[in-house]
């Protein structure tokens, strides 16, 4: 299942929102684009993107065990 997460960029990085549908989450993301962003992810899966932000060898290895389908 594909979601949509609206977070804030600002400050503490708060999540704004998670919606099934894409419909929904862009007028959110629109209100303030500078601020406001948008990402699709997948329902029980660990972002493939985020592995090599990992702080060691060990803490990637775990994320990259982890992934959902790219």
């Amino acid at each position: 299942m594909e979601l949509f997460v609206v977070y804030d960029t600002k400050g503490s990085g708060r999540l704004v929102g998670v919606f099934d549908s894409l419909a929904q989450a862009e007028p959110i993301a629109r209100i303030n684009p500078h601020y406001f962003r948008l990402r699709a992810c997948a329902l029980n899966a660990v972002n493939a993107e985020i592995v090599p932000w990992a702080l060691s060898d060990g803490e990637r290895e775990q994320l990259s065990s982890l992934t959902g389908p790219s």
